[in-house]
């Protein structure tokens, strides 16, 4: 498993480094690009984030250094799921800007608008698992099984409304981008079938 790991992480941080620089070059810096640079930069952050965890896979899945200090295995923890979610919602955004060329070929998608909107939910996730956990209503923890750190409940401290409406919001931040991307994937496939027959 930990040769796999290898394997697919340095192929990936290559890769998305390689796509990143191509994206971040070209002249013309139209919004498939920006977005396309963006996605690349954080599926790199993905390939680097998962070294940890693949140490823990060579360590037997015992605990590394990083997994070890409960500060930095929280830390870990916050940027993974960050990147999990902000990444989902990046290939969301271009499909759904990608209907909507196909949709309304003419209607002018600005970079700024999509810029504002993800930065402004990262920052939200962001400070919201950071918060979260400095009240103790979550903690971090290792799992041997997964070779990772994860965020739990902490049921002896925890708001159990708030850290229920988390916990589904979580889920829901995880399912929707899925469905949306289907979503996306039909009305293109069937606007481009429509438009083939007309001709």
């Amino acid at each position: 498993v930990a040769i796999l790991s290898i394997l697919l992480v340095t192929i990936g941080l290559f890769g998305n480094a390689a796509s990143f620089l191509y994206f971040t070059r070209k002249r013309s810096k139209s919004l498939p690009s920006h977005l396309y640079a963006v996605i690349t930069a954080f599926d790199a952050a993905m390939a680097l984030i998962a070294f940890p965890v693949i140490g823990s896979l060579i360590n037997n899945r015992q605990k590394t250094i990083i997994f070890d200090e409960y500060i930095l295995c929280a830390i870990w923890a916050v940027l993974f799921y960050f990147l999990k979610r902000v990444c989902a919602i990046l290939v969301m955004v271009v499909t759904l800007t990608r209907t909507i060329a196909t949709v309304l070929p003419f209607r002018t998608l600005r970079i700024r608008w999509f810029s504002v909107a993800i930065s402004i939910y990262a920052v939200f996730i962001c400070v919201v698992d950071v918060l979260f956990l400095s009240t103790g209503w979550f903690k971090a923890r290792y799992r041997n099984k997964e070779s990772m750190c994860e965020i739990y409940q902490n049921r002896f401290k925890s708001n159990h409304i708030l850290t229920g409406v988390y916990s589904i919001v979580l889920q829901i931040e995880l399912l929707l981008p899925v469905v949306i991307i289907i979503f996306n994937f039909v009305i293109c496939t069937v606007t481009l079938a429509r438009q083939r027959s007309e001709f």
